[in-house]
Order: structure tokens, then C-alpha cells, then sequence
């Protein structure tokens, strides 16, 4: 199966929300969860479920639920992102937006479910139930423990201002600006160059 997605995040729920490539330009966005089985592609990548599990899940999805679980996979996967925003931009998150994760949350059989109390994020038993969104579980579970921990303060969002792709950032002074330096950092940098060239500018030296 040919890798696909980039990995770029060093979190698996934070490259699970930046499967909307351009999220902020209408003219390029693209969407690259557009069926189940993308999804069954992006998290087989991920390590998350072998080639035989996607095999199976194939065989033994219908037509009408591969429809619906993809529909709410791309539902949970915005009310998560908006919530990662929340951290990101340090401010209250959207009660409709937890509303929503905590819905899907419990419907996925993850034995977890998310409050903010006191200005926190913290987590509260669930129940587990069987469903055909086994391979969302543990992005699931990967984002209940990062929006809890105090890794989510190195949550960043990438500076390219179409890209804004969500990263945790492990850098040793939490400097880390791009997403990746191949995709976004090495782009910008050239940008910067040749409009400062066109502009009559002694070209700068690129670190």
C-alpha cells in the first residue's frame, strides 16, 4: 500500500487533524479523508492497523456504513481540531465543539470521556461498546491524553498562513515554526528570496 500522508506532527491525533490539506485557502483545499477508505489507508500508515485489518474492515463494511463512518470521522476530526485550537490560541474551548468530540467520543467505544473543569481538561470514565470504528480508537485515546497532559503547552500550528498544519513541538527551545522544513519551512524560505530578488533587493543568504 503506497504511503500517502505525511507524518509530521510527532502525534498521531494532531496528523489525524491535519488530513485538510489548506484548510485555509477555499481555492486548494483538499480534503484526503474523502472515503473510509482513506481513512483505512491513513491509519494503516500510522501504524495503527495491519494490512489484514484493512483487508477485513473492507470486506466486512457495507456501502452504507463505510458512508456513515466516514461522515463522522470527518465530524469528530473538526470538533478536535477546533478544540487543539483552543489550547493553541489559549483560550476557553467551544462547548458545541466538545459537545460534539465527547458524542462521538462515547459512541467509538473509547472508555474515556472529555471536561473542561477548572480551566482543564480532564477525563472521566466511559463505557466501552463494540463498533466498526476500531481503527479511530487510538487517535482517540492519543488525543484524551495529549489535551490532558501537559504536552498540549507544545502544541503549535505551522506559519505558513494557508497551511497552519498542527505540530507538538519537541524542538529543544520550542522554536519549531513549520510543520516541516521540507514542505513548508524550504517554500517559505524561498518565497521570501525571490520577492525580495524582484523587488531590486540584494538576494539575503538562506539559512
Amino acid at each position: 500500500m503506497k504511503n500517502s500522508f505525511q507524518f509530521v506532527a510527532s502525534n498521531v491525533a494532531l496528523d489525524f487533524v491535519n488530513t485538510l490539506d489548506f484548510r485555509y485557502d477555499p481555492k486548494r483545499r483538499i480534503e484526503l479523508l474523502p472515503d473510509f477508505g482513506s481513512f483505512l489507508k491513513f491509519t494503516n500508515q500510522a501504524g495503527i492497523i495491519t494490512h489484514q485489518q484493512v483487508h477485513e474492515l473492507r470486506t466486512n463494511t457495507s456501502d452504507v456504513e463505510r458512508v456513515r463512518a466516514i461522515g463522522r470521522i470527518i465530524e469528530f476530526r473538526e470538533a478536535l481540531y477546533f478544540l487543539l485550537l483552543s489550547v493553541v490560541q489559549r483560550k476557553r474551548p467551544s462547548s458545541a465543539h466538545l459537545l460534539t468530540y465527547n458524542r462521538i467520543l462515547t459512541s467509538v467505544c473509547v472508555s474515556h470521556s472529555l471536561r473542561w473543569q477548572k480551566q482543564e481538561f480532564v477525563l472521566s470514565p466511559g463505557e466501552h461498546t463494540n463498533s466498526p470504528f476500531a481503527p479511530l480508537q487510538p487517535i482517540m485515546e492519543s488525543a484524551n491524553q495529549l489535551l490532558t497532559s501537559a504536552d498540549r503547552r507544545y502544541i503549535g500550528e505551522c506559519s505558513d498562513k494557508w497551511c497552519r498544519w498542527l505540530f507538538l513541538d519537541r524542538s529543544k527551545n520550542h522554536s519549531r515554526r513549520w510543520c516541516s522544513m521540507e514542505i513548508c519551512g524550504n517554500l517559505s524560505k524561498a518565497r521570501t528570496f525571490y520577492s525580495h530578488v524582484r523587488s531590486g533587493g540584494r538576494p539575503r543568504k538562506q539559512r
